[in-house]
């Protein structure tokens, strides 16, 4: 559980944009007086993409965690037991 935290806070940022989201989309359907049920149904719809988009990506991170976990075990390191970097960091 405390892998996935960790995985949720790198991806606040979706998170946040979802949040930005649901307020935004809310307003405009207050304001066009929308039905409540097709802005909640949009606003579902995008919550169902953004975690099969995050559930996605987490075996990916948990297998670079496990690697890199692997080689702060090792007590000799050399760059090439290292996982290949995703980014520049």
């Amino acid at each position: 559980m405390k892998l996935f935290g960790s995985f949720l806070r790198k991806h606040c940022a979706w998170l946040a944009l979802y949040g930005l989201t649901v307020a935004l989309v809310s307003l405009i359907g207050w304001l066009y007086a929308v039905p409540g049920e097709a802005v909640w149904y949009g606003l579902l719809l995008c919550l169902v993409f953004l975690a099969l988009g995050l559930l996605a990506g987490f075996p990916a991170y948990r297998r670079r965690h496990l690697e890199l976990s692997a080689a702060l075990g090792q007590l000799e390191l050399t760059l090439d037991q290292l996982p290949e970097p995703w980014d520049l960091v």
